[in-house]
């Protein structure tokens, strides 16, 4: 084989090897990770900021790991942080929670620029809308009201963390006391009756890829997309130790082989250049003398 052409297959096999580990380290940088032993499993639309690739995740759901908490932090609207505890990737529900805070401080925040919204409860599996539902709720504050300690629940539901004379209440219950109302909200029954506010669901209703974990499969971004489209695919085996082993020591293996073939290729580059200098050597001296007699013949002829 000429050495032009065993160099270009060198390289195009140099080309596929390096493709190859790319793809494969691409893929392996978007499987299901954790922030801690015990969090939530991250994985699309998540994503790990600063870990993963901005094509593991969708627009919106970057997740970031702190020192300061056991699980990971998600970043909504208004620079609000919060704790996500739990992830159910079927019912696309996120649990969250605030510690030191107040959710019901939080609820203005998350407006239609937020991919989260309070949860709508829909079972991806029997394809159907649960019995939670929603209600409009004004938030009052009846601070300057001197209505007896007992009969406060006349006003409607207690928000402690937000004041001791602080309500929500069905906003078309008429109010004949002096209260002000802070704002309007439309929410769950649900979410009031949780009056601690320790845990809150949130759903996401974009990218919709409930009906894929409901199918045993995961989401992912479409390759080539500009629109953000997703397809399911089939769950990536999880790489073993033994794999994991296997895997290093082949890398290793193909390391070293294209390093003996890149010293065979220049090898034989050198000795095919010196086999063409002494080809040009030994040339030299037998034409080379053949033209010195020659010459010498020309001079006897002419005297």
């Amino acid at each position: 084989m000429p050495t032009s052409q065993f160099i270009f297959l060198l390289l195009l096999l140099l080309i596929q090897g390096q493709t190859m580990a790319v793809t494969e380290q691409a893929d392996e940088k978007c499987m299901p990770t954790r922030c801690r032993n015990h969090g939530p499993t991250i994985r699309f639309p998540f994503r790990i900021k600063g870990h993963q690739p901005e094509h593991c995740g969708y627009p919106g759901f970057d997740l970031s790991c702190t020192d300061q908490s056991k699980h990971p932090v998600l970043e909504l609207p208004f620079s609000v942080n919060v704790s996500v505890n739990k992830i159910n990737y079927t019912s696309q529900t996120i649990y969250v929670s605030k510690p030191h805070g107040c959710f019901p401080r939080l609820f203005p925040n998350l407006s239609l620029i937020s991919p989260f919204q309070f949860t709508i409860d829909y079972d991806y599996q029997f394809h159907n809308y649960r019995h939670n539902y929603y209600k409009e709720f004004g938030f009052l504050n009846c601070s300057k009201s001197q209505l007896p300690p007992g009969e406060r629940g006349y006003y409607g539901i207690q928000i402690a963390c937000l004041g001791d004379k602080v309500y929500a209440r069905s906003s078309f219950r008429a109010l004949q006391l002096p209260c002000r109302k802070m704002y309007d909200m439309t929410l769950t029954q649900d979410i009031l009756d949780n009056r601690t506010f320790g845990i809150l669901p949130l759903n996401w209703t974009k990218p919709t890829c409930g009906n894929c974990e409901a199918g045993g499969k995961y989401c992912r971004l479409k390759n080539n997309s500009r629109e953000h489209e997703t397809e399911c695919f089939d769950k990536p085996k999880l790489p073993t130790k033994d794999l994991i082993w296997k895997l290093k020591v082949a890398g290793l293996v193909l390391v070293l082989s294209l390093f003996v073939v890149a010293v065979v290729a220049i090898y034989l580059v050198y000795r095919s250049s010196k086999n063409k200098e002494r080809g040009s050597s030994e040339d030299y001296k037998i034409f080379g003398g053949l033209r010195s007699s020659q010459a010498v013949k020309i001079l006897l002829c002419r005297y």
